[in-house]
């Protein structure tokens, strides 16, 4: 009986994975024919996720631009899916090689993927495209940078001072430029930024822009400046109610912002990684409490985006 239970143990996920590879090739199939209806439950197996990204990686060359882009789009899901480090390693790998896709929306998508997954998930050959993509200026370049500097990149933090220096640099590209060696600690750019951002009138157009810079910073400088608008009750903002337009403390809209970014923050993402807040007020008091419980002294969380 014993035999039998160990032969029927190893058949029953053979057949799994079989299936899943069936449903990935029909998936594709349908999407050559324009058939798209967004549907990953054939990735619902994770003990078959290793096979799955070996599958999907056949697409990565396709001469089609929609299946390139939905081959990557699945690895990344894999990649937030998954636990296993080394999966997450090849799937940021993955993710790292369409930076050089010829389609300027998979490069922007791969750039932006990246941004889901922690410091731990990239390897030495992953670092090393993003410090190679920057050498080559062109679509998501800012968005690399970017990477370059969460990841504290110092070959790239080189390459990208050279360039500052220069003088070349222009608008976006020279504001995510000082963004990134500000998040890889660089003093003057740190100054810089937030006396840029500090500058700026908060309303409800801007603010989305300034705290996430100040969040992507994560310096205490930074970090500081997210908790003054919090603790801040002036109503420049407006309330999301279109129907009933009122001025609001921006306070409240800065709140989910820190989420993932500050050790033991009082909101939480939920299991997708989005953050819901059902009662404002009683949010924003909560935080401003917790922070003056902190002596106005956080730890701030860096393996992430």
């Amino acid at each position: 009986m014993k035999k039998y239970l160990i032969v029927i143990l190893f058949v029953i996920p053979a057949g799994i994975f079989a299936q899943t590879d069936v449903e990935i090739k029909s998936h594709f199939s349908a999407l050559r024919q324009g058939i798209h209806d967004g549907n990953t439950s054939f990735l619902r197996n994770s003990a078959g996720y290793a096979g799955s990204l070996k599958e999907i990686a056949l697409y990565f060359s396709d001469s089609s631009a929609i299946v390139r882009k939905e081959a990557f789009y699945l690895t990344r899901v894999i990649g937030e899916k998954t636990d296993d480090r080394s999966l997450r390693r090849q799937v940021t790998l993955s993710l790292s090689r369409a930076l050089w896709d010829k389609d300027p929306s998979i490069v922007t998508e791969a750039a932006q993927g990246l941004t889901r997954f922690r410091k731990e998930d990239f390897g030495r050959e992953t670092k090393g495209n993003i410090v190679r993509r920057i050498e080559t200026p062109g679509v998501a370049w800012g968005e690399v940078i970017l990477l370059a500097g969460f990841l504290n990149l110092q070959d790239a933090g080189e390459e990208i001072s050279e360039k500052l220096a220069s003088g070349r640099l222009k608008g976006m590209d020279e504001w995510n430029v000082r963004l990134s060696l500000a998040r890889m600690g660089d003093r003057e750019q740190i100054a810089f930024c937030v006396k840029k951002l500090k500058s700026m009138p908060l309303n409800s157009r801007s603010l989305p822009s300034v705290v996430s810079c100040l969040v992507y910073i994560r310096q205490k400088a930074s970090i500081e400046y997210v908790f003054e608008i919090i603790n801040s009750d002036a109503d420049n903002c407006s309330s999301s109610n279109p129907d009933n337009p009122v001025s609001v403390p921006c306070a409240y809209k800065a709140l989910k912002y820190l989420v993932g970014a500050v050790k033991d923050y009082p909101i939480r993402a939920d299991r997708y990684g989005e953050v819901e807040i059902e009662d404002y007020e009683r949010a924003l008091k909560e935080v401003r409490e917790w922070y003056k419980r902190q002596n106005n002294k956080v730890e701030i969380i860096k393996d992430t985006y």
